[in-house]
């Protein structure tokens, strides 16, 4: 009777709170406004939000075409020594400082905080590349939640060649050796689980992290979410010396890693044609064959509207870019049409427990059913029919690991999902 009262009661809480937000309005990425008489109507274009590819979708278009391309082209991070890797001077600068300052045996805690889809993974793999090779370097991709200190003393355990047992204090005692060492911590959001025993992992670890800061560089990425909770419940903004903030791409730095993939995507590719300006006068100093100089026109009018459809997100300029190209194998063309956009209107629709559903997603970087039903206190059936309802309409991704399924928002809808939660007044 207890455990339905108190599911009853979460349930008249969230309808209070969805009754009391406002409407979303529609979002409409590539669509126009116009003004009809007082009110203002929004023209839908494009496909609806529950009609986009899925991401093992694209990868099996794509089997057929060489490897380059699909090279050029993939949704995964960047490794370092990608040709079309993007060096972002001014934040490796900011964690070389860090690494000055830990070389002086200065606290030195650094923290990688962005938005889904800025390219963190890419900057740590850029990070990793240029550490001093004279240091041991470990790195670990949280992929699941660590849900209590067995679970993190098994993360750490093979740093060490430890046993798959071993405690704690075991890891521990490896962890604060006197001796240098770089670790390397990717999707910190794994250690910030809001269930019972989970709360106090990220705690444990930030104990560790202080007593060895000393001799050990720790270096974490955190989604912008995640680094919000993570500086709300535990403080975490006083311990971390060094804080690199990373963002989506400007226009100028979206244009150079696009055409890098472009040029090594090893195959013709044709643009819209964009109309010149009837109006301008050839530069005399411009020695440009005209055929060059149109496809140059219509390269630059093709990313710069991919920039305002995905305002620098890559992983959203490369699913809209997959979907605006028609590719024909036998002639090794690929023909890029125009854009119509994406109409996520209908996130509105949804009601305010996959709101919070979604808000819970962004902060620990994805959910199992488990931790579904563990946060909201829920039945599984009552989390697997939110979640299995969210995944059916394309707001959220699946994928398996260790035999579990992890529901992810993926980071090519991150704005405007993060949008219209806002706007839901569940995140702020």
């Amino acid at each position: 009777m207890a455990l339905e009262s108190l599911r009853q009661t979460w349930r008249n809480f969230y309808d209070s709170l969805a009754k009391r937000a406002r409407k979303l309005p529609p979002v409409l990425l590539g669509g126009a406004e116009k003004e009809s008489g007082a009110a203002t109507q929004v023209q839908r274009a494009g496909c609806p939000l529950a009609d986009l590819p899925r991401r093992h979708q694209v990868t099996a278009r794509h089997r057929l075409l060489p490897a380059r391309y699909r090279a050029a082209f993939d949704l995964a991070p960047v490794a370092a020594d990608t040709p079309w890797a993007l060096v972002r001077e001014e934040k490796l600068q900011q964690f070389n400082d860090a690494v000055a300052r830990w070389q002086r045996q200065l606290p030195a805690l650094v923290a990688v905080v962005g938005p889904d889809g800025c390219g963190r993974t890419s900057f740590l793999n850029s990070v990793e590349a240029q550490l001093p090779a004279e240091t041991p370097v470990y790195r670990l991709d949280l992929t699941t939640g660590i849900r209590d200190e067995t679970a993190l003393a098994k993360l750490f355990a093979p740093l060490y060649d430890l046993d798959p047992d071993a405690t704690w204090a075991e890891v521990l005692a490896q962890l604060t050796r006197p001796r240098d060492q770089i670790i390397l911590l990717d999707n910190v959001e794994a250690l910030l689980l809001r269930t019972s025993g989970a709360y106090r992992v990220f705690r444990t670890l930030l104990a560790a992290m202080l007593t060895s800061q000393a001799r050990t560089l720790w270096v974490m990425t955190f989604g912008a979410q995640a680094w919000r909770r993570a500086d709300h419940a535990y403080q975490a903004g006083l311990y971390f010396s060094s804080l690199i903030s990373l963002d989506y791409f400007t226009q100028e730095e979206f244009h150079t890693v696009l055409r890098s993939r472009i040029t090594h995507a090893g195959m013709e590719l044709k643009f819209p044609e964009t109309a010149a300006s009837s109006d301008s006068e050839p530069d005399a100093a411009d020695h440009t064959p005209p055929e060059e100089a149109e496809r140059e026109t219509a390269v630059t009018a093709y990313l710069d509207k991919l920039h305002e459809l995905s305002g620098g997100n890559l992983p959203a300029a490369l699913l809209h870019w997959h979907c605006s190209t028609h590719i024909d194998p036998g002639t090794k063309t690929i023909e890029v049409s125009e854009m119509a956009g994406v109409d996520f209107g209908a996130l509105k629709a949804l009601a305010a427990p996959h709101h919070f559903t979604l808000a819970e997603m962004l902060a620990h970087g994805g959910l199992t059913v488990t931790e579904h039903q563990t946060l909201f206190r829920l039945s599984e059936t009552e989390s697997r029919v939110i979640l299995y309802h969210l995944h059916a309409h394309r707001v959220v991704e699946k994928h398996e690991i260790d035999e579990e399924i992890i529901y992810y928002v993926d980071p090519a809808l991150y704005t405007p999902i993060a949008n219209a939660l806002i706007t839901a007044h569940v995140l702020y």
